[in-house]
């Protein structure tokens, strides 16, 4: 599974999502995908997405994922780090 998540921030993701959702769509990604869009306005017709996804789901789609795409906000990098070190 690949696991797309963009963050609260109120600015929106819109190309990558879309990017993503394409990819899918032509089958170069050939996993699930499963997108967090935020703020985002592009609504993804290729992938499985909510705008916001409660923490526990969050911190499960990054254990099960085998591809993480993040912007790189405090939060996802903290997630990361302390995944890294718990396991």
């Amino acid at each position: 599974m690949v696991f797309v998540t963009v963050g609260t921030h109120e600015q929106p993701f819109n190309r990558l999502i879309q990017k993503v959702d394409e990819l899918k769509r032509d089958g170069v990604i050939k996993d699930d995908v499963i997108i967090q869009t935020g703020f985002s306005t592009y609504e993804p017709k290729y992938c499985q997405w909510s705008k916001l996804i409660p923490y526990q789901q969050m911190v499960k789609n990054v254990a099960d994922a085998r591809i993480v795409i993040t912007h790189g906000g405090a939060r996802d990098i903290i997630g990361s780090t302390k995944k890294t070190y718990d396991n």
